[in-house]
């Protein structure tokens, strides 16, 4: 019997902190009672993890949830997730009854997500999909690869502009992987700039993968109207895209 387990129990999660931060009220793009809608910013996890356990978007704001009968008590509201050096448009149920409506939609693809990178090189394509099952790398845990078994992806790509030695483009993914937008860059060649975890070249002013969720657009849970809210691009990424739009 392997450590830590008695009587064919497993052990129980560990305790979560709750560090609640009210200055990330003046990111919300929108709120009502059973949704929160955030412009997150990049460098914060959305939820409790491994070397996460008091400093996420989740427990900044957990004041923000109403007591109920959450799938994952340590997640309440979390309907999707964004890496964390991911910005843009992030979507929290207030409720549980909001949280499964949602998270249904999800599942089914009844929601539309834009998205907008910088990805390194120059596109042959101006536009195209990319669809592949993606599991974890052989050799890293962390990341995950184009392979031919795991949970399949489909990507659609426009490019928006071409720039010096890498590419303004609008991603919209139509299932929601982990990293799937990163890893199907980087199949093509084009990791997102910044991303040095699937091979994009140093650059000093991407000090994180320059990658944004702009929108989505998901029927909400108890008007049933269709919604869209969008994020302004931040301005590590306007930087960026400034350099790159430098003459040679």
């Amino acid at each position: 019997m392997g450590r830590g387990w008695k009587c064919g129990f497993p052990p129980k999660p560990p305790e979560v902190k709750v560090t609640v931060d009210p200055s990330l009220e003046r990111h919300i793009l929108f709120e009502d009672a059973v949704l929160l809608v955030l412009d997150k910013p990049a460098g914060l996890v959305v939820h409790p993890g491994a070397g996460h356990r008091d400093d996420s978007i989740v427990q900044k704001l957990s004041f923000k949830f109403k007591d109920g009968d959450w799938p994952e008590p340590n997640r309440p509201g979390v309907v999707h997730r964004l890496d964390r050096d991911t910005s843009g448009v992030l979507l929290l149920a207030k409720t549980p009854e909001a949280l499964a409506n949602l998270s249904e939609q999800f599942e089914y693809r009844k929601v539309e997500k834009i998205y907008h990178a910088i990805a390194e090189g120059d596109f042959r394509a101006k536009s195209g999909s990319l669809e592949s099952f993606l599991s974890r790398h052989p050799s890293s845990r962390t990341r995950f690869t184009v392979s031919g078994h795991g949970r399949w992806a489909s990507t659609n790509f426009r490019v928006l502009e071409p720039l010096r030695g890498a590419t303004y483009v609008e991603v919209r993914p139509l299932t929601g992987r982990s990293h799937q937008i990163r890893v199907h860059l980087a199949h093509m060649g084009h990791p997102v700039v910044g991303d040095a975890v699937y091979g994009a070249k140093e650059r000093p002013l991407a000090r994180r993968q320059m990658l944004h969720a702009k929108s989505l657009t998901v029927t909400h849970p108890k008007t049933g109207r269709r919604v869209t809210w969008e994020a302004p691009m931040p301005a590590d990424f306007l930087t960026v895209l400034k350099e790159l739009r430098g003459k040679s």
